[in-house]
């Protein structure tokens, strides 16, 4: 039987992580609020042209979509860790011997990590190949991906808490099931931009390996087994 000492750690880890949460529910909706119309515009936008590929490119490159895109995807690299957590991906060793905010901030340094590293890779090829606006798309398109995906973990995470018995494992195979989609997606349409544009087919192989598939596989590992 546990003393008194032990119930009143548990009681207070407990308050601590309900007060977390609810701080990060409460800021979340805060924010998504006021960018209302501009989340339902950017998504709208966004699947509208999903199996265009024209139409999508065109989107890409026009500046009244770029940054309003880009506010909803920052905004998304939050939301997206804390659907991480609720959803019971992190599976590793750190995230159960650590407080919740503490993994929740280390997750989303991963995330941030990730497009931040995109970032500079991106800029150094395009400076090397000298075509700022195909390495610009191929770099931007993932940012609309990545709301989607964020979208798909929102209504699973809805799903889990609306029907209890939802399996966990269901939720996790669903999440994988769209990231692995969406990546699919993304590199299709980044390998026909490439051909489209002049690049040699194993130049495309190339950039998919190097630069899509294993840093998206290794940046699911990482929040896995976090």
């Amino acid at each position: 039987m546990p003393d008194a000492i032990q119930i009143s750690e548990l009681l207070a880890k407990a308050q601590q992580g309900f007060t977390f949460t609810s701080a990060i529910v409460v800021v979340l909706t805060a924010a998504f609020l006021l960018e209302a119309d501009t989340l339902f515009s950017v998504t709208g936008r966004i699947m509208g042209v999903f199996l265009k590929n024209t139409e999508w490119y065109d989107l890409e490159n026009k500046r009244e979509f770029f940054q309003p895109r880009n506010i909803i995807a920052f905004i998304c690299t939050f939301a997206v860790s804390f659907f991480a957590i609720r959803l019971g991906f992190c599976r590793g060793g750190f995230a159960a011997t650590h407080p919740e905010h503490v993994t929740f901030f280390c997750i989303w340094g991963i995330i941030f990590g990730y497009f931040l590293l995109r970032a500079i890779v991106f800029a150094i090829i395009s400076w090397i190949t000298n075509n700022n606006e195909i390495i610009k798309y191929l770099f931007n398109s993932v940012l609309s991906y990545f709301i989607l995906f964020a979208l798909v973990l929102f209504l699973v995470l809805i799903l889990s808490f609306a029907i209890p018995s939802f399996p966990e494992k269901l939720s996790f195979n669903i999440s994988i099931a769209a990231l692995v989609f969406f990546n699919l997606c993304c590199d299709i349409k980044a390998f026909r931009k490439l051909n489209s544009d002049g690049f040699s087919s194993f130049f495309g192989f190339l950039y998919l390996c190097i630069l899509e598939i294993l840093p998206t596989a290794a940046f699911a590992k990482a929040v896995i087994t976090f």
